[in-house]
């Protein structure tokens, strides 16, 4: 994602497929902010995966997100 390649991106697509459902996802991203995003979003377990219990609102409410105006954004679309 924010590093360039895709999470357990490997040229053998069945190993890459085997890898994303049953290997924790690397971040080599420092940012405490950011990591942790992307640290809950790529939960292999979905029952504690960012957004498992408030929905989207959850997600729209980690610090990542806090600098964006929901409002004005969705008045902006067409």
């Amino acid at each position: 994602m924010l590093v360039g390649l895709p999470p357990h991106y490997n040229q053998n697509r069945e190993q890459m497929y085997h890898d994303r459902c049953n290997k924790p996802v690397r971040v080599p991203i420092r940012s405490g902010v950011v990591k942790d995003l992307l640290d809950g979003l790529l939960q292999i377990n979905p029952e504690v995966r960012l957004g498992s219990s408030k929905g989207i609102t959850e997600v729209k409410e980690h610090p990542f997100f806090k600098d964006i105006n929901w409002e004005s954004l969705k008045a902006r679309e067409p």
